[in-house]
């Protein structure tokens, strides 16, 4: 189990001689206390900070602490979209991505149709500031009968952080990154998957890691020889069977918070 020690963290103080986190964190996880009463987490922490790092801060930053270290660790999702031949629809899902606090990191669409790309470039290229959203287009050459595989095409451009699967013209909720950032780093929970709301794989959410682990929807061989030809789905699924009933939920769940 990951063990993170708290007694360097600037963000860790005492009252009435018990430990607290300026970020609410020991009020959310579990913990246990060393020899000195410093909490030890039994679980990682991404807004650990030592001392060392308030000298970097500027002025600005320096006098909000919390809201500095929520900004670096705000959640890294790219958007994969399907498209087929609507660009009014693209525009539909690109206008509810342009609308996120958050930004989105980069933007994927998957086209078959070449006559197409340079509507959609342009789309792109008016929508988002490439400095803080990426923009791809991927060509596919030949579409594969199991389109799940469209997404192992896109994880080309994939970053670190989550990634999020729809079609073009599929709605998607302008707050969510902020609840992926609330989730993860307000309210402590885990988010690895949140299962798709149709067939189509509209609303798939998965961590990159995960799907790179997994060789995503391609043959996976393990370190112990046994391989499987499943989807990364269902890979998920065989190994969600064993981990924490969190790592792989509905969107009903997801919005439960």
């Amino acid at each position: 189990m990951i063990k993170h020690e708290c007694k360097d963290c600037v963000f860790l103080n005492r009252i009435n001689n018990m430990p607290k986190c300026s970020l609410n964190r020991l009020d959310l996880v579990d913990y246990t206390l060393d020899e000195e009463g410093n909490p030890i987490l039994n679980r990682f922490c991404n807004t650990s900070r030592p001392k060392e790092w308030l000298d970097d801060l500027s002025v600005k930053e320096s006098s909000d602490l919390v809201t500095t270290v929520m900004n670096e660790v705000k959640p890294r999702v790219g958007f994969f979209i399907r498209f087929s031949d609507d660009i009014e629809a693209l525009n539909t899902t690109i206008s509810d991505i342009k609308a996120q606090e958050i930004p989105a990191r980069y933007v994927v669409v998957l086209n078959s149709k070449v006559e197409f790309n340079n509507e959609i470039q342009e789309l792109l290229v008016s929508s988002f500031d490439h400095e803080k959203t990426n923009h791809h287009i991927v060509q596919l050459l030949n579409v594969p009968e199991n389109e799940s595989l469209l997404v192992d095409e896109g994880f080309k451009h994939a970053k670190n952080g989550w990634i999020y699967f729809c079609h073009a013209g599929f709605r998607i909720d302008n707050d969510i990154i902020m609840k992926i950032h609330k989730r993860m780093n307000i309210d402590m929970k885990p988010l690895v998957i949140v299962e798709p709301l149709d067939e189509k794989e509209n609303g798939l959410l998965f961590q990159a890691a995960l799907f790179r682990f997994l060789n995503g929807n391609k043959l996976k061989i393990f370190s112990d020889e046994n391989s499987s030809n499943e989807s990364f789905l269902n890979k998920a699924r065989s190994a969600a069977k064993h981990s924490d009933p969190d790592t792989f939920i509905t969107w009903e769940k997801f919005n439960e918070a």
